[in-house]
């Protein structure tokens, strides 16, 4: 039996399953979503963080159809502890995140200590781009932790 590929999903993917903004995005978040729920060699993974974070939406109608999004997926759940909040941390201080975006940084953290084959995200102005892949993975090493890779919805195929 083939082993299961384990994906993180930050927030920004689910939240961009309602995007009436970013139509295109929106439509590729959408078409993502199908592949991976149907897909039984993908296994799902979140964190209290995407859920705390879901949860915070100021729209009532589009939060609760988040959850119905995610009652409907066979999902796993991080729970952040020291050890996530550490290498959150570690990012910070290798440069790949500031401590503005400490969010961010915890997502990855949470995504790599669950040891998540790849993260995805359409956060591309902090997680999604090549200083913060290349400093979370040197980390990573440093810490005797598996490389994660990141990536878009749109760019999903490609690192697979």
């Amino acid at each position: 039996m083939q082993p299961k590929y384990k994906i993180y999903l930050e927030t920004s993917v689910i939240s961009h399953l309602l995007a009436s903004d970013t139509p295109d995005r929106q439509i590729i978040t959408q078409n993502f979503w199908e592949v991976v729920v149907q897909n039984r060699f993908f296994e799902i993974w979140l964190s209290d963080l995407v859920l705390m974070e879901l949860a915070q939406c100021p729209n009532f109608k589009k939060r609760r159809k988040f959850f119905e999004y995610l009652d409907n997926l066979r999902y796993n759940n991080i729970v952040l502890d020291n050890n996530i909040i550490e290498l959150a941390y570690r990012y910070i201080e290798k440069g790949a995140f500031t401590e503005r975006h400490i969010f961010d940084a915890l997502h990855v953290a949470a995504a790599s200590v669950g040891c998540c084959d790849v993260l995805v995200s359409w956060d591309m102005r902090h997680i999604v781009r090549e200083k913060t892949i290349l400093g979370v993975n040197e980390v990573n090493c440093s810490e005797g932790l598996n490389p994660l890779k990141i990536t878009t919805p749109q760019n999903f195929e490609e690192v697979i």
